[in-house]
């Protein structure tokens, strides 16, 4: 004779908890609850996107250049490649509910397959960024140059040596002496050897500034952005020739009142400017003798735009041909912070596809079990709308990172 206790058990299905009257209100309340955790990735990535989209509008210039160093071919690889593994996801989530255990197990195998296919393009997207030195953070070839920072990322050891040679090591220069120091020297003595720490500090950061720059051409060159040497006329030169802060020869004041213009006439402004960040200088031109004010006012309005004067390209335009040279200043400074919102972005969406992978593979071994059938199939559509919204994610990255212009 049975019991009350013996009749509720034998009522409900081994798969069925105990907190639920029927298999369709268990169901109805897992995928409820699905919905609510995707809810909340959503917020997540949406703080992201934010402020993805906040940088890019105060940074358009940054974004237009920096983006060209990710491969979108890969990118739309990897596209694919989830937008056909979701298709199998569903065709899994079909056959569970056909109660086709065969077909269920050959579906799940495809989809997690897909994510090992993400990954696999994503490896090599990775290694080919670092081997270019577009590392995380200060390791990021773009990460703007210090005094302390004598490692500059180059691409690989090979050119790393030819970089650094040829006036370009730091310490091949430690016994150099200033103009300052010769012009000040007795007579019949030699001129004392720079040793003032602040000097040496400073004329390290050039010198890293011009590897820098030596790297970044290079990598631009060999990504195929532009032919070697365009873009980049007069930069080393003029990373070679700039002075020491601190240390240039003081001009006359003679000179000083013979180049500067009346205060009455206000000067035009051109060119872009040269140097950079604090150190950067504009090009000073008196207007023509003469003339007042509104004139130069009415002049600057008419003036052609900055680059046309420079025969630069319109990066509105034209930004696919733009070089890291005719960015300015204080936007080359930033160029980093791009890939670390990239690295963040990707990275965390790919931590969501390993969590999706590991769900499936949980999956693939109960169906061969013979865990789901069709009247219980709701982990497998459960876990499908986990994947299905790592797929939508990346739908929106692939865009918003590899098709900028």
């Amino acid at each position: 004779m049975s019991n009350g206790h013996d009749d509720h058990k034998h009522a409900h299905p081994p798969y069925l908890a105990h907190h639920f009257d029927t298999p369709a209100q268990q169901f109805e309340n897992g995928k409820l609850g699905m919905w609510i955790f995707l809810g909340t990735e959503i917020l997540m990535f949406g703080g992201l996107f934010a402020l993805y989209t906040l940088y890019r509008s105060n940074h358009p210039e940054v974004y237009l250049y920096a983006h060209k160093m990710l491969n979108w071919k890969l990118g739309a690889l990897n596209t694919a490649i989830l937008l056909a593994s979701s298709y199998t996801m569903v065709l899994g989530v079909r056959a569970a509910t056909l109660n086709q255990k065969g077909w269920l197990v050959f579906w799940l195998v495809l989809t997690f397959m897909g994510g090992i296919g993400f990954f696999t393009v994503k490896s090599v997207e990775y290694g080919t960024k670092f081997e270019h030195g577009l590392y995380p953070s200060k390791w990021n070839l773009y990460y703007p140059v210090d005094a302390t920072r004598a490692h500059v990322s180059i691409p690989d050891p090979a050119n790393r040596a030819a970089l650094l040679s040829g006036g370009l090591n730091p310490a091949a220069t430690d016994n150099l002496s200033t103009e300052e120091n010769i012009k000040n020297a007795k007579p019949g003595e030699a001129p004392v050897p720079v040793t003032n720490k602040e000097y040496w500090d400073k004329k390290a950061h050039r010198t890293c500034r011009q590897v820098q720059l030596a790297c970044i051409e290079h990598l631009e060159h060999e990504m195929g952005l532009v032919g070697h040497g365009e873009g980049h006329e007069g930069a080393h030169e003029a990373a070679h020739a700039a002075p020491v802060a601190g240390l240039e020869p003081k001009a006359e004041a003679s000179e000083v009142a013979e180049a500067a213009p009346e205060a009455s006439t206000p000067a035009l402004v051109t060119g872009r400017p040269e140097g950079f960040g604090s150190n950067a200088q504009a090009h000073v031109v008196a207007p023509p003798a003469g003339t007042d004010g509104a004139q130069v006012k009415e002049n600057a309005d008419a003036a052609p735009t900055l680059a046309q004067q420079l025969g630069t390209p319109d990066i509105r335009t034209k930004h696919h041909e733009l070089a890291y040279t005719q960015i300015s200043p204080e936007e080359q400074g930033r160029v980093h912070i791009f890939f670390g919102i990239y690295y963040v972005m990707t990275g965390l969406h790919g931590l969501h596809v390993a969590i999706g992978m590991a769900i499936i593979l949980w999956l693939i071994i109960k169906a061969s079990k013979g865990h789901f059938s069709a009247e219980y199939n709701a982990p497998v559509d459960i876990g499908g709308l986990y994947w299905h919204l790592v797929d939508l994610i990346w739908i929106f990255l692939f865009p918003l990172l590899y098709l900028i212009h």
